[in-house]
């Protein structure tokens, strides 16, 4: 049996052959535009949100000291266009075009400090396996302050009909809910052919909010069957670039987005319902569009505590067209509210905050363009991740 799901979450992080970071951490750099005055920059962990303490910064590439016991350093200037944050153990993370009185940076580490989790998860009661069908499990992690991430996604085949066991884990940051996801698989007689096959989704679990020490043994979780009910995600056209559009379920929690496997050929699909440990919850659906090189994303969102049969992600926003010479890379983007360029060769993630159409960043960058409502008092993060309606992603080799 060849079971093929589909690496979905490049886009989002997800893919753990994704060279490319998550996004970041909320962050609230104010209004748009250079600064002057005194700006406190603050340094923290991407995962945690702890400060760093003697994190060097710089101001417009000129070092202005270290960030002290709680993470900050006070930086006098009369304008400031770029601030960047340097620390042993993480990716350098630079803001260009904002304007605050403290601004935040998220610095993503380089190499993470893992908590992991095992268990064993058992089919919700009223789930029956169907006759010719195989059990799986997907067993993901929703980590607290991250958005639109999986963290460390496991896809198992059950030994059992009713249960199955699940171990190594691994989640960045110490604070995070523990997904599980059942579904039955039917290759329909063809292993190598995807048109026949049948998924059939069966329910899930959730574990609550937990934390656990980072590098420490693995830690055993319990989770508790939720009802599982119908979804269906109305996909819009393709954009330019583009060739192929899946929908992704997801459901938000504990400040952070889970977004819920597809098996490649899947277009039914199911939710967790918004009861117990997901009462609060906030369903979403993503249209993800690919071709060669680049992705366009757009997002439904429910209202929260509601669990829909039907959600339609608006139209898919057309890629960033970015091209570098040198060091100098052309953005290539129109309509956005933030551009995100992950620099691997400089280990630099850096956000522009304004519409300037050239950055300084070294081949092969990745592009990520945010799209969604303008906020007139600044932009936060915290904000843009809940509201924003589209995101996209190419690459400047």
């Amino acid at each position: 049996m060849r079971l093929r799901i589909l690496c979905f979450l490049a886009l989002f992080g997800g893919c753990a052959d994704d060279s490319s970071p998550t996004p970041p951490a909320a962050i609230d750099p104010g209004v748009r535009g250079t600064f002057a005055g005194t700006a406190h920059v603050m340094a923290v962990d991407r995962y945690d949100g702890e400060p760093i303490v003697g994190a060097t910064v710089l101001a417009d590439g000129i070092d202005v000291g270290r960030t002290g016991a709680d993470g900050r350093l006070a930086v006098e200037a009369d304008a400031i266009d770029r601030i960047e944050v340097q620390a042993s153990g993480y990716f350098a993370t630079a803001f260009v075009g904002a304007q605050a009185e403290v601004l935040t940076l998220p610095l993503e580490r380089d190499v993470a400090a893992t908590a992991e989790y095992h268990g064993t998860v058992a089919l919700p009661g009223a789930a029956e396996v169907p006759a010719g069908a195989v059990l799986f499990t997907r067993v993901s992690a929703a980590t607290s302050g991250e958005h639109l991430t999986v963290s460390g996604a496991t896809l198992t085949q059950c030994a059992e009909t009713t249960e199955c066991a699940f171990n190594g884990l691994a989640v960045p940051g110490a604070r995070t809910t523990v997904f599980a996801q059942f579904d039955a698989y039917d290759d329909g007689g063809t292993p190598d052919d995807a048109a026949d096959d049948v998924i059939t989704p069966l329910g899930f679990a959730v574990s609550a909010p937990l934390v656990a020490e980072v590098d420490a043994p693995s830690v055993e979780v319990v989770l508790d069957p939720v009802p599982q009910a119908a979804l269906a995600i109305d996909l819009p056209d393709l954009v330019p670039g583009t060739d192929r559009v899946v929908g992704v379920p997801g459901v938000g929690v504990d400040s952070a987005t889970m977004i819920l496997g597809n098996f490649r050929g899947q277009t039914a699909f199911a939710l967790p319902q918004a009861t117990g440990a997901l009462a609060a919850s906030r369903c979403w659906a993503f249209a993800l569009a690919t071709g060669d090189g680049v992705e366009s994303a757009s997002v439904a969102r429910a209202t929260a505590g509601e669990t829909p049969a039907r959600l339609t992600p608006p139209a898919l926003p057309a890629p960033a067209s970015p091209s570098i010479a040198g060091t100098e890379l052309t953005l290539g983007a129109t309509d956005a509210v933030l551009v995100e360029v992950w620099d691997p060769s400089a280990s630099r993630r850096t956000f522009v905050f304004d519409e300037r159409a050239t950055i300084e960043a070294t081949a092969p960058a990745a592009v990520y363009v945010w799209h969604g409502p303008a906020q007139s008092d600044g932009l936060d993060l915290a904000t843009l991740h809940s509201t924003f309606t589209g995101r996209t992603r190419a690459r400047a080799e």
